[in-house]
């Protein structure tokens, strides 16, 4: 019921967004941070359906900020622990022993033995007589082993190194109304710490309640009495247990074996109840067979039934036992599902949605041909193509999918208008009547899309494929074109290169007719060695007639090559339409020119320009 999307199912790759998201909120360093990465979950949540999860964190979550997000926890004394799972961690501990087969009794005989070792182990490391000893410390730190345990040292080792490494870099200010506090500079930040506690108000002292830095290198610069590293300042959870102990019996230490953990230990079964179990059994297995509707099956189940019968009757049959997770030959295969990304590669992706969001609908070619590829990887896998009621669809796709993938999507996509629901131009638009069914395109290790999903990414793959040709024409006229001109030509042209770059793709061209083809990726195409579409002679055939009133353009013409030089009567001869222009235009007195482009094989372009006032072509 939970694989469904009406229960709430949603898509692997959207669940990663949303970890991502809350990865966001949970380690946000300030205030605007967390502003901007609350706003994105609420986007995030809206665009793939999921309302009810960001009404739960506001109602929960958002309100109690103090408890979990680390900029407001910077100043509680957290001692660099921010784990929240210790009960899972403990559990975790106990996997080898316990499994889901054992009874409600072996798993807490099995949690009681565990913890009754885990207590008599730690008593006996703080009841052991003598004391913790480094080589490489010197008497000051020595003297902070002495009393503490080799964890805490580490740290202060960390800090006293760093003091006698900056002793020279800081300066210490005394305070005017307070003799008590000192003011650190000298590094990225200014500190404040007191002389009375040894307490400083960095993060280091805050969160570890240790000496930092700062107050080791004021009493090393200072030549202060006693000991360089205040005993004072650091907290007696470090110097004494966290609870007292009940006395426990006496024990000897012995090295643990989690053989026999967790195995239930077989007591003797009396007559009625080992019928009662084998009854139980056998109402189960009876159960399931007057489930069956085939009586084919249900003769050959019940025959096979009657077979292991007589091997018990007859004592003839074996139980296979399994074998030993010691015994030569196994190996546990851990079954291990197959994730479309990590938690740190969607981390990343989200960072790189978000940014593409930011930038989402700015003109310049530069931000629009930052356009997500995902999915890279998948390049060659198989997609299949279905009609679902309900799918799991990624709903976040702030992407496209690359090109090959793309296309063999595109391949597998039915032909969306047919006889039945062709288009019709001179009929009123109406909107289609919303289907049951879904169009949706399945692909392995990735995921699910819509089919408009897929036509989304094909307008992106051929936006993008437009915006590499406007660069590639901008790079061209920058380094190769300019120089070729004259000088009086180079402001012009550095003024077209930067139209260009800062232009809308399918921003419309002034000065020619509302075309669809009239955009600035028809000048795009101009760049050597880029094929040019005959929009591009139209265009310039039109801007010659409305820059000079002695032109005309007649229209375009569709030629063939001939394989031999002399005048055939098969020859195809002119549109009648296109004749009659040309020769209305030859009989105005002002008309000199007349353009004909001609189109060979749909590939080649030339153009029959006629001279009216010479009489020739």
């Amino acid at each position: 019921m939970r694989s469904k999307p009406e229960f709430g199912k949603i898509s692997s790759d959207d669940a990663v967004q949303i970890d991502a998201c809350i990865h966001k909120l949970v380690y946000a360093d300030s205030d605007i941070s967390y502003e901007t990465a609350h706003f994105a979950s609420k986007g995030l949540c809206e665009r793939i359906g999921n309302s009810g999860f960001f009404d739960y964190f506001e109602k929960n979550w958002h309100d109690c900020q103090d408890r979990w997000v680390m900029h407001r926890r910077a100043d509680l004394p957290h001692f660099q622990n921010h784990t929240n799972n210790r009960l899972e961690s403990f559990f975790g501990k106990l996997k080898d022993g316990v499994d889901g087969s054992k009874s409600m009794a072996v798993c807490v005989k099995t949690l009681v033995a565990y913890d009754r070792r885990v207590e008599n182990e730690y008593r006996y490391r703080l009841a052991r007589i003598g004391q913790f000893v480094h080589s490489g410390y010197d008497e000051e730190m020595a003297n902070v082993l002495r009393f503490t345990t080799p964890y805490v040292a580490g740290k202060v080792a960390e800090e006293y190194a760093f003091a006698l490494d900056r002793l020279e870099t800081y300066t210490f200010l005394r305070d005017d109304e307070d003799g008590h506090i000192l003011h650190v500079d000298g590094g990225k930040k200014s500190y404040v710490f007191r002389d009375d506690d040894w307490r400083c108000d960095c993060e280091f002292s805050v969160s570890m309640r240790l000496p930092c830095h700062h107050v080791i290198a004021f009493l090393k610069s200072a030549s202060a009495e006693g000991p360089v590293i205040p005993w004072a300042s650091i907290d007696e959870r470090w110097t004494s247990p966290l609870r007292e102990l009940k006395k426990v019996r006496q024990f000897s230490y012995e090295r643990y074996s989690d053989k026999d953990a967790g195995r239930e230990v077989l007591a003797t079964m009396t007559q009625t109840q080992r019928y009662a179990e084998a009854h139980r059994v056998t109402q189960r297995i009876a159960s399931e067979l007057s489930d069956i509707d085939e009586t084919d099956e249900f003769r050959r189940s019940l025959d096979f039934l009657e077979q292991q019968w007589r091997n018990f009757r007859q004592k003839t049959c074996e139980v296979a036992t399994p074998r030993e997770p010691g015994a030569q030959g196994w190996t546990p295969q851990k079954q291990r599902q197959k994730t479309v990304a990590s938690e740190k590669e969607g981390r990343k992706w989200f960072d790189a949605a978000e940014a593409g969001r930011k930038t989402s609908g700015d003109v310049p070619l530069r931000r629009l041909s930052g356009v997500l590829v995902k999915f890279a990887e998948a390049d060659a896998k198989k997609t299949k193509f279905k009609r679902m009621k309900n799918p799991v669809l990624i709903q976040d796709a702030f992407y496209i999918l690359p090109a090959k993938l793309l296309d063999a999507c595109m391949a597998v996509l039915p032909v969306a208008n047919t006889e039945a629901s062709a288009i019709s131009v001179d009929e009123a638009s109406q909107d289609a009547a919303p289907t049951a069914m879904v169009e949706t395109i399945h692909i392995k290790d990735v995921g699910a899309f819509s089919r408009t999903q897929i036509e989304t990414f094909k307008r992106c793959q051929n936006l993008k494929t437009a915006v590499q040709l406007g660069i590639d024409m901008h790079k061209w006229l920058s380094e190769e074109g300019l120089p070729s001109l004259p000088a009086q030509y180079h402001d012009l042209a550095r003024e077209v290169a930067r139209d260009v770059l800062e232009s809308y793709p399918y921003k419309e061209v002034k000065g020619l007719s509302r075309m669809p083809d009239y955009k600035y990726t028809m000048l795009y195409r101009l760049t050597p060695p880029t094929w040019m579409t005959d929009a591009a002679i139209r265009a310039c055939c039109e801007r010659l007639v409305a820059g000079t009133g002695t032109c005309r353009f007649a229209g375009e013409l569709t030629g063939r090559t001939m394989t031999k030089k002399t005048r055939s009567k098969d020859a195809v001869q002119v549109d009648v339409a296109l004749r009659n222009r040309i020769m209305g235009y030859a009989k105005e007195s002002a008309v000199e020119s007349i353009f004909v482009p001609v189109n060979f094989m749909n590939a080649h372009w030339c153009c029959l320009v006629i001279k009216v006032q010479a009489k020739r072509i």
